[in-house]
């Protein structure tokens, strides 16, 4: 190929390398101002060549023009993508956060609630209590201080039992094997212990508890005697 028709080819294949990047309709004969003594000098051999490099310029060019198409589509959808996680996560931070004031509020709602509703009940039981003949109070306390003495008897009578089971148990574990020496070692060094706690507890309820609570009880009898 001589130098002319190096430089045909080579120029057809740039101008058809634009033509496709352009996005231009393909065009063998679309010559640069300037070519025409040139074309002139061997026009049939210049065209040909010129033409054979246009149209590779121009397939290389549409090859070149896809993929950069291709990768700011890529670019876009990535672009695109991020906005969107980006965007999601805020929505999704926001949501937590709505969520979390709506929990927070709620909460606080709920203590108000619970809060005017106690102060509301204490109201009541304090007018209640005004609204009370002097008589009625010293019943009501009276009738708590019986309760009160009830619940201690059941109390003793109930430990007391525990420590009759307790002891039976361990006596019955000796009867089914228990070894002698540890038997009488529990026996000595915990049932025995534990027992004089009971004993121990039984007698305070007896000595001081019980009297003390009697002595409440007789004294809010002489105050409703003396009211009446």
């Amino acid at each position: 190929m001589s130098w002319l028709n190096s430089d045909a080819y080579k120029k057809g294949f740039e101008q058809g390398k634009v033509d496709a990047l352009a996005g231009k309709k393909r065009n063998v004969l679309n010559f640069k101002a300037g070519m025409q003594s040139v074309v002139a000098f061997n026009s049939k051999v210049f065209q040909e060549t010129y033409i054979s490099g246009y149209k590779e310029g121009y397939r290389i060019g549409q090859t070149l023009k896809a993929v950069k198409e291709e990768e700011l589509l890529n670019h876009k959808f990535m672009k695109d993508k991020l906005h969107t996680t980006n965007q999601d996560s805020i929505e999704k931070h926001s949501e937590r956060a709505e969520i979390k004031a709506d929990k927070t509020k709620n909460k606080e709602l709920n203590k108000s609630k619970t809060t005017i509703k106690n102060t509301s009940s204490q109201l009541t039981n304090e007018l209640n209590f005004n609204y009370m003949s002097t008589t009625q109070i010293y019943q009501i306390q009276e009738q708590q201080l019986t309760e009160l003495a009830h619940f201690l008897e059941m109390f003793k009578e109930e430990i007391i039992e525990r420590m009759q089971n307790y002891q039976a148990q361990v006596d019955n574990m000796y009867s089914n094997g228990l070894p002698q020496e540890t038997y009488e070692k529990f026996q000595k060094e915990h049932i025995d212990e534990t027992n004089a706690l009971v004993q121990s507890i039984v007698n305070l309820i007896d000595s001081q508890s019980v009297p003390f609570i009697q002595g409440n009880i007789q004294r809010m009898q002489e105050l409703i005697d003396y009211n009446q």
